[in-house]
């Protein structure tokens, strides 16, 4: 389990950042070739990825609604999930873990990442005040309903 958790980290992070991005694969691709000694893709793949990258920068340059912070987040995903493709398929192969338990320690450590997340993001207050706001409106609600 121990070892796993690096992966499970990584995964979770993926998930926190969530989105789609087409440019992981680019990334995915290389990291495979540099870090787990994969072949190269063919050229008709890398031109396919030229593609997909010039459609992702024309998209940016002309997107009238430009928002850093939402172009931050699929950076971090694009980042994250890159990372988590290379890495998850490299513990795997070390490890020797079968699909069942590649599911069962990923998504069970990356369950035990999620209290952490509310406390980082402030989720718990939120919370508490969504519950006392509720309990307000309740209590308000039921007062009229005795005085009818």
């Amino acid at each position: 389990m121990w070892k796993f958790l690096p992966a499970a980290i990584i995964f979770y992070l993926s998930l926190f950042t969530n989105s789609e991005l087409l440019l992981d694969a680019i990334f995915v691709a290389i990291g495979e070739t540099l870090y787990l000694k994969q072949p190269w893709l063919s050229i008709k793949t890398w031109m396919s990825f030229v593609t997909i990258f010039d459609g992702s920068v024309l998209y940016v340059l002309t997107d009238y609604q430009f928002i850093l912070a939402a172009y931050t987040w699929a950076l971090a995903y694009l980042i994250s999930m890159s990372i988590d493709f290379v890495y998850i398929k490299h513990v795997v192969m070390t490890i020797g873990l079968n699909t069942w338990g590649l599911v069962l320690y990923n998504n069970l450590e990356a369950l035990l990442l999620f209290p952490l997340e509310l406390l980082i993001m402030g989720e718990l207050k939120k919370i508490k005040h969504n519950i006392s706001d509720e309990t307000s409106v309740l209590s308000r609600q039921q007062g009229l309903q005795c005085l009818a």
